[in-house]
């Protein structure tokens, strides 16, 4: 199967000093993304492609942040579903532990909208500070979803499981 390595360089902002302020959390949904979850504060949508084995997939991230940490949606449309999702999912995990060179803390599989999913925490220092990383990526059809959410310092962002919590397919 196929590895995308979602980047997640993004998440090292969390590692800057807090602002002031934290923002209200409201419900973003994307039908043709097909998935809504609460993020705080106005998110941002960019796309991106990527490279994965002959092909090109493009890959749209929808991040937020808070005072606290940085919250991520990436969906990836392969355009063919995986012949194994087990596979999607070991890759998917396997590509971020690597893109953050952090160590796998915890995995548990879970499903998502009755679909095949992995529930993961991540821990890297590869930023000259502790990052705590907690996700869930989800494969259905031809997507592969990664929603996560990071902080700095052993526990991560305190509002992760808030965020992974509302994370729902459509």
């Amino acid at each position: 199967m196929r590895t995308v390595l979602v980047p997640i360089a993004a998440l090292a902002l969390v590692a800057a000093p807090a602002v002031a302020q934290t923002p209200a959390w409201s419900t973003y949904a994307d039908p043709a993304l097909g998935f809504s979850v609460l993020f705080p504060g106005q998110p941002a949508a960019s796309e991106k492609d990527l490279p994965v084995g002959d092909q090109t997939v493009k890959m749209t991230s929808v991040t937020a942040a808070d005072d606290q940490g940085v919250y991520m949606v990436a969906v990836v449309d392969y355009g063919v579903a995986p012949e194994s999702s087990k596979a999607a999912l070991d890759g998917a995990v396997s590509g971020m532990v690597s893109s953050v060179d952090g160590q796998l803390v915890s995995q548990q599989a879970i499903t998502v909208g009755g679909q095949p999913a992995r529930e993961v925490v991540i821990r890297s220092t590869s930023t000259g500070s502790e990052l705590l990383l907690k996700v869930r990526a989800v494969s259905s059809g031809t997507k592969l979803y990664e929603a996560l959410a990071g902080g700095a310092g052993p526990t991560g962002a305190p509002d992760a499981d808030r965020f992974l919590a509302s994370f729902t397919l459509l």
